[in-house]
């Protein structure tokens, strides 16, 4: 997969594992590099680059203008096309290569699973 179809993925996790409809840019990126540090980590330091996630993000070339994910207000959304071009990727994939990162390094606050304390994330949770 490269890069955009990567973030693609990010965004896929965040709806799917931190069970969210809409996300920020700031979730995307700390997922994002959570998932694929090599891609969207800061050389030489294990922090996120909001600027390799933002230059994959936006732009004529970028997610959100290939239509895979959509601005809702602040906040992003997966679309339908980017679940169909993520499929197709995988797909893609040779045999016996790795399709996704395991989730087990992704610590997920407890407010995105609707439990603790937390920021009011009323607008980007779904309903249990």
């Amino acid at each position: 997969m490269n890069q955009r179809q990567k973030l693609v993925y990010a965004c896929l996790f965040l709806e799917h594992f931190c069970r969210l409809d809409r996300w920020s840019a700031e979730d995307l990126v700390v997922v994002a590099w959570r998932l694929f540090p090599d891609d969207f980590g800061l050389d030489w330091h294990a922090l996120p680059s909001s600027q390799k996630v933002y230059a994959k993000l936006m732009g004529a070339e970028g997610i959100l203008a290939k239509g895979w994910i959509r601005k809702d207000g602040s906040l992003l959304a997966l679309t339908s096309r980017g679940r169909e071009m993520l499929a197709v990727a995988v797909d893609d994939l040779p045999r016996g290569a790795e399709k996704a990162p395991s989730a087990k390094h992704i610590r997920v606050p407890p407010w995105h699973m609707g439990e603790g304390p937390g920021p009011d994330r009323k607008s980007t949770r779904l309903n249990s």
